[in-house]
């Protein structure tokens, strides 16, 4: 599932990943435990300071991105996915593309 979820970044932007940078290292933890909190039914709720709404309009790209892994993963897993999750992992995204 990692794997497909760094290939749709990587189509998503056209660009290749680097897999040696820190920013790169950063995304793999964070979907490392974006996937556990999945597999835990414990995903990440907005607790009044609305990262999303916060992101969404400052990286638009990033964002469409994320969702585009949100319905790879509902789909695959037949979870929902919160929109403070989607929020965070843009964040991770724009990082990683820089």
């Amino acid at each position: 599932m990692q794997k497909n979820i760094f290939n749709i970044i990587q189509v998503a932007f056209q660009k290749k990943l680097d897999t040696n940078s820190m920013n790169y290292a950063r995304l793999v933890i964070h979907i490392q435990f974006f996937l556990q909190r999945l597999f835990d039914d414990r995903m990440l709720e907005d607790q009044g300071v609305g990262v999303y709404e916060h992101i969404k309009e400052k990286l638009p790209k990033e964002i469409s991105c994320a969702r585009q892994i949100k319905r790879y993963v509902e789909n695959t897993m037949q979870k929902t996915i919160s929109e403070e999750e989607i929020g965070y992992l843009a964040l991770h995204i724009s990082r990683v593309i820089s």
